[in-house]
């Protein structure tokens, strides 16, 4: 147990030295976290997919590239490339959201995790621009694919199962703004 937190500890601080402050730190850390859990969740589930069903070669392609995108935000890290592996890692998470919800696996509702992609901003970022770019993205990411492609019915899906998420994300920002 202890070489297993041993080495889960040293994935954690893939890329931390003396010279940053407390601050980037718990970030590195954080996204260190998530790349990790991001890349093994999915192979996770392309294992468990083999097991317990019918899984095809090409869902198995795409996970397996999926997982090595996450992996790679830790070697950024490892390089010091800070900055490049955050926005990465909002990069492969968007992308990786939209492939799925719209193509791989339609009308699961996962398009509600896109609204991670925001509150999750305000941790790694501090422009309010890549906060509200962000925002702006992720609603077209939201509306416009069932509006062209007719995933869900629209009684089903629309304005009101967002609003309280953009009710938070306003307050989440305020309270962030008030802060600093």
């Amino acid at each position: 147990m202890n070489k297993l937190k041993k080495t889960f500890k040293s994935i954690i601080e893939i890329g931390l030295h003396q010279n940053i402050n407390q601050k980037e730190l718990k970030k590195i850390k954080i996204l260190n976290f998530s790349s990790f859990f991001m890349g093994i969740t999915l192979i996770i589930s392309l294992i468990l997919k083999h097991i317990t069903s019918d899984f095809s070669n090409f869902l198995t392609i795409i996970f397996l590239i999926e997982s090595i995108l996450y992996f790679s935000i830790l070697i950024f890290n490892y390089f010091k490339y800070y900055i490049t592996a955050r926005y990465l890692f909002f990069i492969y998470f968007t992308s990786i959201l939209f492939l799925h919800n719209n193509f791989l696996f339609i009308g699961e509702y996962t398009e509600y995790y896109y609204l991670v992609i925001p509150i999750g901003s305000l941790l790694f970022f501090d422009s309010k621009y890549v906060h509200y770019s962000l925002l702006i993205i992720v609603l077209i990411l939201f509306y416009l694919p069932n509006h062209f492609l007719n995933l869900y019915e629209e009684n089903n899906f629309g304005f009101f199962h967002v609003a309280p998420f953009l009710l938070a994300f306003s307050l989440l920002y305020s309270i962030t703004e008030m802060k600093t």
